[in-house]
Protein backbone atom coordinates (compact mmCIF):
# COMPACT_ATOMS: atom_id res chain seq x y z
CA UNK A 1 0.00 0.00 0.00
CA UNK A 2 1.35 3.33 -1.06
CA UNK A 3 1.74 6.20 1.60
CA UNK A 4 1.79 10.01 1.29
CA UNK A 5 4.13 11.53 3.07
CA UNK A 6 3.88 15.10 4.12
CA UNK A 7 7.58 16.80 4.18
CA UNK A 8 7.35 20.25 5.71
CA UNK A 9 7.47 22.93 3.26
CA UNK A 10 10.17 24.63 5.13
CA UNK A 11 12.36 21.40 4.54
CA UNK A 12 11.50 21.97 0.54
CA UNK A 13 12.16 25.45 0.43
CA UNK A 14 15.73 25.05 1.99
CA UNK A 15 16.31 22.03 -0.36
CA UNK A 16 15.32 24.06 -3.33
CA UNK A 17 17.30 27.31 -2.11
CA UNK A 18 20.45 25.29 -1.52
CA UNK A 19 19.91 23.62 -4.74
CA UNK A 20 20.25 26.75 -6.68
CA UNK A 21 23.67 27.87 -6.42
CA UNK A 22 25.14 30.24 -9.06
CA UNK A 23 28.04 27.43 -9.56
CA UNK A 24 26.54 23.84 -10.01
CA UNK A 25 27.38 21.36 -6.96
CA UNK A 26 30.05 19.12 -7.86
CA UNK A 27 31.39 20.95 -10.51
CA UNK A 28 34.64 22.82 -11.05
CA UNK A 29 35.62 26.26 -10.04
CA UNK A 30 38.79 27.94 -11.26
CA UNK A 31 40.61 31.00 -9.60
CA UNK A 32 41.82 33.67 -12.96
CA UNK A 33 43.63 36.46 -12.76
CA UNK A 34 42.38 39.19 -15.28
CA UNK A 35 46.00 40.07 -16.50
CA UNK A 36 49.54 39.32 -16.46
CA UNK A 37 51.87 41.69 -14.98
CA UNK A 38 52.61 42.49 -11.76
CA UNK A 39 50.57 45.19 -11.27
CA UNK A 40 47.08 44.35 -9.14
CA UNK A 41 44.36 42.62 -11.92
CA UNK A 42 40.98 41.85 -11.22
CA UNK A 43 39.80 38.30 -10.20
CA UNK A 44 36.86 36.40 -11.52
CA UNK A 45 36.20 32.79 -10.14
CA UNK A 46 35.26 30.48 -13.47
CA UNK A 47 33.38 27.45 -13.68
CA UNK A 48 33.63 24.32 -15.60
CA UNK A 49 32.64 20.52 -16.10
CA UNK A 50 34.64 17.61 -15.22
CA UNK A 51 35.67 17.45 -18.89
CA UNK A 52 37.10 20.71 -19.22
CA UNK A 53 34.64 22.57 -21.04
CA UNK A 54 33.16 25.67 -19.93
CA UNK A 55 29.74 26.48 -17.75
CA UNK A 56 29.30 29.77 -18.83
CA UNK A 57 29.86 30.84 -14.95
CA UNK A 58 31.81 33.63 -14.53
CA UNK A 59 31.62 35.58 -10.94
CA UNK A 60 33.84 38.82 -10.45
CA UNK A 61 35.18 39.01 -6.25
CA UNK A 62 34.78 43.00 -6.85
CA UNK A 63 36.79 45.66 -7.47
CA UNK A 64 38.08 45.50 -3.91
CA UNK A 65 40.09 42.31 -3.92
CA UNK A 66 43.11 41.94 -6.56
CA UNK A 67 46.32 39.54 -7.14
CA UNK A 68 49.34 40.15 -9.15
CA UNK A 69 49.18 39.07 -12.73
CA UNK A 70 53.27 37.97 -12.26
CA UNK A 71 53.12 36.26 -8.93
CA UNK A 72 52.61 32.65 -9.86
CA UNK A 73 52.77 31.52 -5.88
CA UNK A 74 49.21 33.99 -5.27
CA UNK A 75 45.85 32.48 -5.35
CA UNK A 76 46.00 29.40 -3.37
CA UNK A 77 41.98 29.10 -3.11
CA UNK A 78 40.51 26.78 -0.82
CA UNK A 79 37.43 25.15 -0.02
CA UNK A 80 35.45 24.15 2.85
CA UNK A 81 31.80 23.29 3.23
CA UNK A 82 30.43 26.19 2.75
CA UNK A 83 32.71 28.55 1.24
CA UNK A 84 35.95 29.29 -1.42
CA UNK A 85 38.29 31.65 -0.14
CA UNK A 86 41.00 33.52 -1.51
CA UNK A 87 43.78 35.84 -0.09
CA UNK A 88 44.65 38.75 -1.54
CA UNK A 89 44.88 42.95 -1.92
CA UNK A 90 42.58 45.23 -1.04
CA UNK A 91 44.64 47.44 -3.94
CA UNK A 92 42.83 49.02 -6.79
CA UNK A 93 43.11 47.66 -10.46
CA UNK A 94 46.37 48.78 -11.93
CA UNK A 95 48.11 49.23 -8.22
CA UNK A 96 52.23 48.93 -9.47
CA UNK A 97 54.19 45.98 -8.39
CA UNK A 98 51.28 45.00 -5.68
CA UNK A 99 52.91 42.53 -3.78
CA UNK A 100 55.67 45.27 -2.77
CA UNK A 101 53.33 47.47 -1.54
CA UNK A 102 51.95 48.05 2.14
CA UNK A 103 48.17 47.78 1.09
CA UNK A 104 46.29 46.05 3.60
CA UNK A 105 45.48 41.96 2.62
CA UNK A 106 42.19 40.97 2.66
CA UNK A 107 40.49 37.29 2.20
CA UNK A 108 37.83 37.07 -0.40
CA UNK A 109 35.22 34.53 0.87
CA UNK A 110 32.90 33.48 -1.44
CA UNK A 111 29.38 31.93 -0.99
CA UNK A 112 28.02 30.24 -3.74
CA UNK A 113 24.51 29.87 -2.22
CA UNK A 114 24.01 34.04 -0.74
CA UNK A 115 21.84 36.22 -2.44
CA UNK A 116 19.16 33.64 -3.28
CA UNK A 117 21.61 31.28 -5.14
CA UNK A 118 23.26 34.30 -7.14
CA UNK A 119 26.20 33.85 -5.51
CA UNK A 120 27.93 36.33 -2.83
CA UNK A 121 31.42 37.75 -1.62
CA UNK A 122 32.47 38.85 1.23
CA UNK A 123 36.41 40.64 2.68
CA UNK A 124 38.01 39.37 6.23
CA UNK A 125 40.83 42.13 6.14
CA UNK A 126 44.03 41.02 7.90
CA UNK A 127 45.69 42.86 10.27
CA UNK A 128 47.77 46.24 9.42
CA UNK A 129 50.93 45.03 8.60
CA UNK A 130 50.33 41.01 8.05
CA UNK A 131 52.56 40.09 4.91
CA UNK A 132 53.24 43.97 3.97
CA UNK A 133 55.39 44.05 1.16
CA UNK A 134 55.45 40.69 0.21
CA UNK A 135 53.04 37.76 -0.73
CA UNK A 136 50.00 36.67 0.65
CA UNK A 137 49.26 33.22 -1.41
CA UNK A 138 46.25 31.16 1.02
CA UNK A 139 43.01 31.24 2.63
CA UNK A 140 40.73 28.86 4.26
CA UNK A 141 37.80 29.55 6.22
CA UNK A 142 35.18 26.94 7.94
CA UNK A 143 32.60 30.33 9.15
CA UNK A 144 33.22 32.99 6.73
CA UNK A 145 34.87 35.03 9.78
CA UNK A 146 37.29 33.17 10.98
CA UNK A 147 40.11 32.84 8.15
CA UNK A 148 43.09 30.91 7.85
CA UNK A 149 46.27 32.45 5.68
CA UNK A 150 49.36 31.38 4.37
CA UNK A 151 51.97 33.59 2.76
CA UNK A 152 55.22 35.55 3.27
CA UNK A 153 56.64 39.00 5.14
CA UNK A 154 59.66 39.90 7.08
CA UNK A 155 59.22 38.63 10.99
CA UNK A 156 56.71 38.44 12.51
CA UNK A 157 54.28 39.35 9.99
CA UNK A 158 54.53 36.13 7.40
CA UNK A 159 53.90 32.83 8.01
CA UNK A 160 50.86 30.11 8.41
CA UNK A 161 48.36 32.48 10.29
CA UNK A 162 44.75 32.66 11.92
CA UNK A 163 42.66 35.89 11.65
CA UNK A 164 39.77 36.66 14.26
CA UNK A 165 37.88 40.06 14.68
CA UNK A 166 40.92 41.55 13.12
CA UNK A 167 43.74 39.89 15.26
CA UNK A 168 46.33 37.78 13.87
CA UNK A 169 47.63 34.62 15.41
CA UNK A 170 51.15 33.26 13.54
CA UNK A 171 50.54 29.65 13.54
CA UNK A 172 54.39 27.93 13.30
CA UNK A 173 57.29 29.43 13.47
CA UNK A 174 58.21 29.44 9.53
CA UNK A 175 57.60 32.75 7.69
CA UNK A 176 57.97 31.58 3.98
CA UNK A 177 55.18 29.25 3.70
CA UNK A 178 52.46 28.55 0.71
CA UNK A 179 48.87 27.14 1.36
CA UNK A 180 47.25 26.13 4.28
CA UNK A 181 44.16 24.63 4.57
CA UNK A 182 42.17 22.56 7.80
CA UNK A 183 41.49 18.59 7.32
CA UNK A 184 39.55 17.08 9.80
CA UNK A 185 39.58 19.46 11.87
CA UNK A 186 43.46 19.84 11.78
CA UNK A 187 45.42 22.92 10.43
CA UNK A 188 47.58 21.81 8.07
CA UNK A 189 50.27 23.93 5.71
CA UNK A 190 53.00 23.66 2.89
CA UNK A 191 55.99 25.46 2.65
CA UNK A 192 59.26 25.89 0.49
CA UNK A 193 61.60 26.96 3.03
CA UNK A 194 63.78 25.11 4.90
CA UNK A 195 64.14 28.07 6.91
CA UNK A 196 63.32 27.89 10.61
CA UNK A 197 61.62 24.23 10.78
CA UNK A 198 62.55 20.86 9.96
CA UNK A 199 62.68 21.02 5.97
CA UNK A 200 61.02 21.65 3.55
CA UNK A 201 57.19 19.76 3.15
CA UNK A 202 53.77 19.69 4.79
CA UNK A 203 53.18 20.39 8.49
CA UNK A 204 50.30 20.37 10.69
CA UNK A 205 50.56 23.86 12.50
CA UNK A 206 49.37 25.15 15.58
CA UNK A 207 50.16 28.33 17.65
CA UNK A 208 54.14 29.03 17.72
CA UNK A 209 54.76 25.40 16.58
CA UNK A 210 54.56 23.07 13.66
CA UNK A 211 54.70 19.55 13.02
CA UNK A 212 56.26 17.70 9.99
CA UNK A 213 53.81 15.48 8.47
CA UNK A 214 55.48 14.66 4.82
CA UNK A 215 58.68 15.65 4.10
CA UNK A 216 58.77 16.40 0.07
CA UNK A 217 62.30 15.66 -0.66
CA UNK A 218 61.58 13.17 -3.53
CA UNK A 219 63.42 12.60 -6.64
CA UNK A 220 65.34 14.01 -9.17
CA UNK A 221 67.38 17.42 -9.08
CA UNK A 222 66.59 20.95 -7.62
CA UNK A 223 65.12 21.57 -4.15
CA UNK A 224 61.62 20.24 -3.74
CA UNK A 225 58.73 22.91 -4.26
CA UNK A 226 55.70 21.67 -2.46
CA UNK A 227 52.32 24.01 -3.12
CA UNK A 228 49.07 22.81 -2.67
CA UNK A 229 48.40 18.99 -1.37
CA UNK A 230 45.46 16.80 -0.67
CA UNK A 231 45.08 13.58 1.68
CA UNK A 232 43.75 10.64 0.31
CA UNK A 233 42.49 6.88 1.16
CA UNK A 234 42.26 4.09 -1.22
CA UNK A 235 41.63 0.54 0.25
CA UNK A 236 42.84 1.90 4.28
CA UNK A 237 45.97 3.25 2.35
CA UNK A 238 46.80 7.01 3.38
CA UNK A 239 48.35 8.70 0.57
CA UNK A 240 49.88 12.34 0.72
CA UNK A 241 49.29 14.23 -2.98
CA UNK A 242 51.60 17.04 -3.62
CA UNK A 243 51.48 19.12 -6.34
CA UNK A 244 55.28 20.03 -6.81
CA UNK A 245 55.84 22.74 -9.29
CA UNK A 246 59.66 21.56 -10.16
CA UNK A 247 59.97 20.15 -14.31
CA UNK A 248 59.09 16.35 -15.07
CA UNK A 249 62.77 16.21 -15.68
CA UNK A 250 63.77 17.77 -12.09
CA UNK A 251 61.21 15.19 -9.79
CA UNK A 252 57.86 17.80 -10.38
CA UNK A 253 54.60 17.08 -11.15
CA UNK A 254 52.11 14.93 -8.95
CA UNK A 255 53.94 13.68 -6.27
CA UNK A 256 52.23 10.30 -3.96
CA UNK A 257 53.48 9.74 -0.82
CA UNK A 258 52.94 6.23 0.48
CA UNK A 259 53.69 5.20 4.64
CA UNK A 260 56.09 8.77 4.77
CA UNK A 261 58.00 7.59 1.64
CA UNK A 262 57.72 9.32 -1.46
CA UNK A 263 56.17 6.07 -3.65
CA UNK A 264 55.41 7.68 -7.13
CA UNK A 265 55.34 10.74 -9.54
CA UNK A 266 52.59 11.45 -12.23
CA UNK A 267 54.41 13.21 -14.59
CA UNK A 268 52.27 16.82 -16.54
CA UNK A 269 52.00 16.55 -20.36
CA UNK A 270 55.03 17.69 -22.32
CA UNK A 271 53.59 20.76 -23.09
CA UNK A 272 53.33 22.17 -19.41
CA UNK A 273 54.79 22.51 -16.31
CA UNK A 274 54.89 23.73 -12.62
CA UNK A 275 51.74 22.02 -10.95
CA UNK A 276 50.96 24.45 -8.00
CA UNK A 277 46.81 23.48 -7.36
CA UNK A 278 44.75 20.43 -7.62
CA UNK A 279 41.67 19.14 -6.47
CA UNK A 280 40.33 15.80 -5.82
CA UNK A 281 37.08 14.01 -7.09
CA UNK A 282 35.50 10.82 -6.45
CA UNK A 283 32.81 9.02 -8.06
CA UNK A 284 30.88 5.92 -9.11
CA UNK A 285 31.16 5.37 -13.27
CA UNK A 286 28.60 2.49 -13.95
CA UNK A 287 29.64 0.50 -11.19
CA UNK A 288 33.34 1.38 -11.62
CA UNK A 289 34.91 3.81 -8.47
CA UNK A 290 37.44 6.23 -10.11
CA UNK A 291 38.96 9.24 -8.87
CA UNK A 292 40.33 12.36 -10.56
CA UNK A 293 43.27 14.52 -9.47
CA UNK A 294 42.18 17.77 -11.22
CA UNK A 295 45.45 20.29 -11.40
CA UNK A 296 46.32 23.81 -12.54
CA UNK A 297 49.78 23.99 -14.52
CA UNK A 298 52.30 26.34 -15.76
CA UNK A 299 49.27 29.37 -14.06
CA UNK A 300 47.43 28.47 -17.87
CA UNK A 301 46.64 24.99 -17.95
CA UNK A 302 43.61 23.25 -16.79
CA UNK A 303 44.65 19.52 -15.92
CA UNK A 304 43.13 15.96 -14.97
CA UNK A 305 44.41 12.56 -14.26
CA UNK A 306 41.83 9.52 -13.70
CA UNK A 307 42.48 6.17 -12.27
CA UNK A 308 39.93 3.20 -11.12
CA UNK A 309 39.90 3.23 -7.19
CA UNK A 310 42.70 0.95 -5.99
CA UNK A 311 45.06 1.19 -8.96
CA UNK A 312 46.98 4.77 -8.02
CA UNK A 313 49.70 2.61 -7.60
CA UNK A 314 50.10 1.27 -11.05
CA UNK A 315 48.18 2.71 -13.28
CA UNK A 316 50.34 4.19 -16.30
CA UNK A 317 47.52 6.79 -16.57
CA UNK A 318 48.82 10.32 -16.78
CA UNK A 319 47.67 13.78 -17.23
CA UNK A 320 45.75 15.04 -20.18
CA UNK A 321 45.09 18.48 -20.29
CA UNK A 322 41.48 19.70 -20.44
CA UNK A 323 41.68 23.62 -20.98
CA UNK A 324 43.73 27.02 -21.49
CA UNK A 325 43.10 30.53 -19.46
CA UNK A 326 41.79 32.89 -22.37
CA UNK A 327 44.92 35.19 -23.77
CA UNK A 328 45.37 38.04 -21.38
CA UNK A 329 44.68 36.00 -17.98
CA UNK A 330 45.76 33.23 -15.83
CA UNK A 331 44.59 30.28 -14.01
CA UNK A 332 45.79 30.10 -10.50
CA UNK A 333 43.75 27.57 -8.73
CA UNK A 334 41.08 25.11 -8.82
CA UNK A 335 38.58 23.54 -6.43
CA UNK A 336 35.44 21.28 -6.25
CA UNK A 337 32.43 23.62 -5.97
CA UNK A 338 31.44 23.15 -2.38
CA UNK A 339 28.31 21.08 -0.97
CA UNK A 340 26.78 23.50 1.90
CA UNK A 341 26.50 21.94 4.97
CA UNK A 342 22.93 23.04 5.40
CA UNK A 343 22.19 21.04 2.31
CA UNK A 344 23.63 17.75 3.38
CA UNK A 345 21.70 17.71 6.72
CA UNK A 346 18.52 18.44 4.34
CA UNK A 347 19.43 15.09 2.19
CA UNK A 348 19.79 13.00 5.15
CA UNK A 349 16.96 13.85 6.74
CA UNK A 350 14.80 13.36 3.13
CA UNK A 351 16.93 10.09 2.92
CA UNK A 352 15.41 8.95 5.86
CA UNK A 353 12.06 10.09 5.41
CA UNK A 354 12.25 7.58 2.23
CA UNK A 355 13.49 4.86 4.21
CA UNK A 356 10.76 4.62 6.42
CA UNK A 357 8.26 5.02 3.52
CA UNK A 358 9.99 2.00 1.76
CA UNK A 359 9.79 -0.39 5.38
CA UNK A 360 6.13 0.82 6.08
CA UNK A 361 4.80 -0.78 2.38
Amino acid sequence: MNKLILVPLGVLATATAFGQGFFPYDSLVVARVNGTTSAANSVDLVGFNFDGTSNSKVFGLGSGFTLSGSATSEGQMNASLNYLALGGYSATVGTASVASTTTARRVAVYDNFANGGLGGVNYVDLQAGIYSANNIRSAYTTDGTTVLTGGTATSPNGGWRTTTAGTSTELGTTQNVRVIKEVGGTTYGSTGSASGNAGIGIYSVTPGAETLVQLTGGTGTGTASPYDFEFYNENSTDYTLVADDRSTANGGGLQVYKNGSLFRTIALPSTTSALRSIAVRSWNNNGVQETTVFGIANANKLVGFTFDNGTLETTSNSFAELATADTGTVFRSIEIVPEPASLAIVGIGLAGLASRRRRKN
